[in-house]
């Protein structure tokens, strides 16, 4: 599965993004969207902790490594999700003016299911 997430990634990077104009504003996009993840993983992180020693005090600890798991690999498909966005949209732009309706389809569906492959 994780072959496929990398391929239809690679897919979305080797298309064409347009103008230089098109790229900056992708790129700014990308950068305000990983600055905000990065914020909200910090919160995430310290509540993440404190939900984990309460499972493992008042629950068990098995079940407070799940729950950690579970966030990490939370954090992790919202990293890759808004790394792939920004760089599919402006392709998608792109597509929707210059190349036509089925490249603009095809880069909707890639887009979208790199958090979905299957």
């Amino acid at each position: 599965m994780a072959e496929n997430v990398s391929r239809i990634y690679l897919y979305i990077k080797k298309q064409p993004y347009g103008n230089a104009k098109m790229k900056e504003i992708s790129d700014l996009i990308h950068m305000g969207a990983i600055v905000f993840l990065k914020r909200e993983y910090r919160i995430l992180a310290f509540f993440i902790v404190i939900v984990v020693f309460l499972l493992g005090f008042f629950v068990n600890w098995f079940t407070a490594i799940a729950y950690l798991c579970g966030g990490i690999c939370s954090m992790f498909a919202g990293y890759f999700s808004l790394n792939a966005a920004p760089r599919a949209n402006v392709r998608t732009a792109y597509a929707a003016k210059e190349l036509g309706e089925p490249h603009v389809l095809m880069m909707v569906f890639y887009g979208s299911s790199v958090m979905r492959p299957i």
